[in-house]
């Protein structure tokens, strides 16, 4: 009787990482509507038009100086995938994400790491290495490719080399 309350807190926290998420949020959908725009093409070489992609993200609102950004981790193995930081703004009636920055990385039993150093030195360095953390440990989505693929009227999609 006292394995029970163990065994379900194991089976929620395998249920909770391994299974995919059936309704995505839509900001991750409108996240990796621009990871995927012709213009930038980023998941290119990932997207199989049948496939699914496995996502997450996470979320952190600065306030000085006011900062509204969306770490977008796209998976690549277990261990292994990118991440794609997104501030994000409102113009002309639409939403506006702009990609700050980008790296892959590798994140083991053993430690995380970058495999590319992201831009703009230590401070964001590690800001992004929490966040992808906390992106982690959030619920794993599996999304068709086909619904990145559709058209996001509403979004605004803009890059750091613009």
């Amino acid at each position: 009787m006292k394995m029970l309350p163990g065994l379900a807190l194991g089976i929620l926290a395998l249920t909770r990482l391994g299974v995919a998420q059936d309704n995505p949020p839509r900001v991750l959908l409108q996240l990796l509507h621009c990871a995927k725009t012709d213009r930038f093409g980023f998941l290119d070489a990932d997207l199989k038009k049948d496939g699914l992609l496995r996502s997450t993200y996470a979320h952190q609102v600065r306030s000085d100086p006011h900062v509204d950004e969306f770490f977008l981790v796209v998976y690549e193995s277990a261990s292994k995938g990118k991440v794609y930081v997104y501030s994000r703004e409102r113009e002309n009636r639409k939403t506006a994400f702009y990609l700050t920055n980008d790296a892959g990385f590798d994140a083991t039993k053993k430690g995380f790491s970058f495999l590319e150093d992201p831009l703009y030195g230590i401070w964001t360095r590690n800001n992004i290495a929490r966040n992808v953390k906390r992106a982690l440990r959030n619920p794993t989505y599996s999304i068709p490719v086909r619904t990145i693929l559709n058209s996001s009227p509403n979004v605004a999609c803009h890059s750091y080399d613009e």
